[in-house]
């Protein structure tokens, strides 16, 4: 069976293995040039694995409102280029930035849906590696009609 059709329950909370697979990224950038100096960012490619699981339900409330939650966690993994920058004025110099190669991911939100069509959501995610650690959450409003 797919991993993508796999759904398992654990109590009465349905989750699912999340095989996304791979993400191929490529970067590129023009050279910023003013007089004699000069920024120019190397071009590069990354190939990044992705696996983990997610998981998410929801509850009917009264008057018609609904609540409903969805998380995952998954493990990330890139094999690219490490990232540069050649900085010259009258001098150059080579800076470098060493790639994140494994890293984790965990993400929730949980959304409130009135009868009438209100929707409000909060989602936070978290990314966290050797020497490397990010978050971001986000929360809006949206009207359905």
């Amino acid at each position: 069976m797919a991993a993508s059709k796999l759904a398992l329950m654990a109590g009465a909370v349905p989750w699912k293995p999340d095989m996304r697979g791979f993400d191929i990224n490529q970067r590129s950038a023009d050279d910023l040039v003013n007089g004699i100096q000069r920024i120019a960012y190397e071009d590069g490619e990354d190939l990044v694995a992705l696996a983990g699981f997610r998981l998410g339900g929801g509850r009917a409330l009264a008057g018609g409102s609904h609540l409903s939650f969805h998380g995952g966690v998954s493990v990330l993994h890139s094999t690219g280029d490490d990232h540069a920058v050649v900085l010259t004025a009258g001098e150059s110099e080579r800076l470098t930035a060493e790639r994140v190669g494994t890293w984790g991911q965990g993400v929730f939100g949980v959304t409130w849906r009135s009868g009438a069509g209100l929707e409000t959501f909060a989602e936070g995610q978290g990314d966290l590696g050797s020497d490397y650690d990010a978050f971001a959450g986000r929360v809006g409003l949206r009207l359905r009609f």
